[in-house]
């Protein structure tokens, strides 16, 4: 039986990987939560740690994230499952490309497990529109200024989701040899007047 770890921040986000959980279970895989709590660093070492503890196939990446407005993908009801995720806020100097840590690729790419993606569509279809194709830009900066649309987009323009953990989740599992998926839930648009409350609307309502 394959393994799959979940990865979130908050509580708000490990609750409603609970449900996904159950999903996941019924479609024969072991599944493990960990909550990492908010940015690079703590994403990063639980991910490290949860790889070495539970070893296994797939871990993802899952929870809240802002949207650019560019995409304008429905808050609240969109679920992104990302073909890629980046850093928005690395820059290690030449030769490196904006966004680059050095040594490592720009992009870390997301594995499309059929089975995973079937299990992840069919549970939230009721409540969500899950899409494909766009990317996750990773900062440990709350993107909630108008102009950090540029940075992210001067990377990536499929930029969909904008979070704080999801690249360094993606760099250990590179590290380790193991498949990154990040599932990715619009809750804010990013520099919107009113992008604080949104978010906290969605977050206390999951």
């Amino acid at each position: 039986m394959q393994k799959i770890v979940i990865v979130s921040a908050l509580d708000e986000e490990i609750k409603l990987a609970e449900e996904l959980k159950n999903t996941l279970l019924k479609a024969n895989f072991e599944v493990y939560l960990t909550k990492c709590g908010i940015g690079k660093v703590n994403a990063a070492i639980a991910t490290y740690k949860a790889i070495k503890e539970y070893e296994p196939d797939y871990v993802i990446s899952f929870g809240l994230a802002g949207c650019l407005r560019q995409n304008f993908l429905n808050i609240g009801n969109t679920i992104v499952l990302a073909k890629q995720a980046f850093y928005w806020d690395a820059w290690c100097g030449e030769p490196n490309i904006c966004g680059q840590i050095q040594g490592f690729p720009l992009f870390y790419p997301c594995v499309d497990n059929q089975e995973i993606s079937d299990a992840i569509i069919n549970h939230f279809s009721k409540e969500y529109n899950v899409v494909k194709g766009f990317s996750v830009a990773t900062s440990d900066k709350f993107a909630d200024k108008p102009w950090y649309e540029e940075d992210i987009l001067e990377i990536d323009y499929l930029a969909g989701a904008v979070d704080m953990e999801a690249a360094a989740v993606a760099q250990v599992c590179h590290m380790e040899n193991t498949a990154f998926i990040a599932c990715k839930i619009i809750s804010d648009y990013v520099g919107q007047e009113n992008q604080m409350d949104e978010y906290l609307k969605i977050k206390h309502s999951l």
